[in-house]
């Protein structure tokens, strides 16, 4: 069954760098590179200073596993987990698919990405990112009360 769904896998990630274009790249190379490099840094932070403080085990692993999937699709934290976690040695796997049983109905292809833009165009800007705002601070929160690890526990 592993190596079904890594070679599964494999082909996603080719597929997905293959459907790249080119001339689209070459275009619009100004904005691009100013994206990946404030994403970057963004990640190099998240990575190295919130992961820790959020994931009690396997802290690494599961950072690389959300980063990938912060990069817009779940396949690219999957493989980022295989890289540093071939044989799941770890929970982060685990804890990766327990946490998408949550995440994907809602967000991932599901509730607020179906309903983001036609509030936006129905409701406006202002609207979406009150509900935006809300919901972080929610989650901050929760996490805050629930979740934190301060690093002198560990």
């Amino acid at each position: 069954m592993q190596r079904l769904s890594g070679t599964a896998l494999d082909f996603l990630v080719v597929s997905a760098i293959a459907t790249i274009r080119i001339s689209v790249v070459v275009d619009y190379w100004q904005p691009l590179l100013l994206l990946c490099l404030v994403g970057v840094v963004w990640a190099v932070f998240a990575v190295l200073w919130l992961a820790p403080r959020m994931f009690r085990e396997a802290w690494f692993e599961r950072a690389i596993a959300e980063f990938g999937q912060s990069c817009g699709v779940t396949a690219t934290g999957l493989l980022l987990l295989r890289t540093v976690d071939p044989e799941n040695k770890t929970i982060a796997a685990e804890s990766f698919g327990y946490k998408q049983l949550l995440h994907e109905p809602f967000m991932g292809g599901g509730v607020w990405t179906s309903l983001a833009l036609p509030l936006l165009f129905t409701k406006g800007l202002g609207f979406v990112m009150i509900i935006c705002t809300v919901m972080m601070l929610f989650w901050i929160i929760f996490w805050l009360t629930t979740c934190y690890v301060k690093p002198s526990d560990r």
